[in-house]
């Protein structure tokens, strides 16, 4: 009897739900904050690329916020140039992400299963606590350039009740 009001309370009539996102990093590029094109419009100035702006893959976590990528395979463009990298030319940390959710109604009243019930709901986003990082400092000659400072929302849990009637 206890084990029959247990299953029919406690342990049966869950629904489920999720969205999982396993996408690429987004493109960036990488610009120059000074007016060297001598045009009078700051900011769309490019740097130039002097050597491979990839780094080696097996490093740490914390060597790729660091730098993510070469920061000394860009240089200032020349004075009346825009500079020659190309737009887009590299891509950002990846995302990684589940957002599930638990349901449970629980009818209230008697003989009305349907009409009357209470929803438990409890919600997860980001279930795994995977770190989601931005994309680095993309403007050369700054103190943030090549290094990645933020990320995106840790692990948020959200309980809720619905009394429906």
């Amino acid at each position: 009897m206890f084990l029959s009001i247990l299953n029919e309370v406690i342990l049966s009539g869950w629904q489920t739900t999720g969205i999982f996102t396993w996408q690429d990093g987004l493109p960036f590029t990488i610009g120059y904050g000074t007016n060297q094109a001598a045009n009078g419009i700051s900011g769309l100035d490019r740097a130039n690329i002097i050597g491979n702006p990839s780094l080696p893959g097996d490093r740490s976590t914390g060597a790729e916020l660091l730098e993510w990528f070469n920061a000394a395979a860009f240089v200032p463009a020349a004075p009346g140039s825009y500079g020659d990298t190309a737009r887009d030319l590299l891509r950002g940390p990846g995302l990684t992400n589940l957002d599930f959710a638990m349901i449970k109604s629980f009818p209230i009243g008697i003989g009305s299963k349907e009409a009357q019930h209470i929803d438990f709901r409890a919600e997860f986003f980001n279930l795994f606590n995977h770190p989601n990082f931005a994309n680095p400092g993309s403007t050369l000659g700054t103190p943030t350039f090549g290094r990645i400072l933020s990320a995106g929302s840790p692990r948020i849990v959200q309980l809720a009740l619905k009394i429906v009637f």
